[in-house]
């Protein structure tokens, strides 16, 4: 069965592809709690989408209006994660 998404019924996260996998899954952590410190929490179902580098993950950031981002200190505070309730066009599931 097919099925479209629609902005608001998923919470997304967009994280940065060239992490290691680990890093990957501690950068969405840490952009959820940043979500749910802003919005409270989501509790319903999310889609993971992956960028190839911090350029793009920073240009989507801006471009998306209700995004929340973290931002690491242990790599000079880079962007490397994202959540939004609208879905960015154009990602890979990662």
């Amino acid at each position: 069965m097919s099925r479209r998404w629609a902005d608001g019924e998923y919470l997304c996260f967009v994280v940065r592809r060239d992490l290691r996998w680990s890093q990957r899954a501690a950068q969405l952590a840490h952009a959820a709690d940043e979500w749910h410190r802003e919005h409270g929490y989501h509790g319903g179902p999310v889609l993971v989408f992956g960028v190839s580098d911090t350029a793009r993950l920073e240009r989507l950031f801006a471009a998306t209006a209700d995004a929340v981002g973290f931002r690491e200190p242990d790599l000079g505070d880079e962007l490397t994660a994202f959540a939004t309730r609208q879905i960015v066009p154009g990602l890979r599931l990662l």
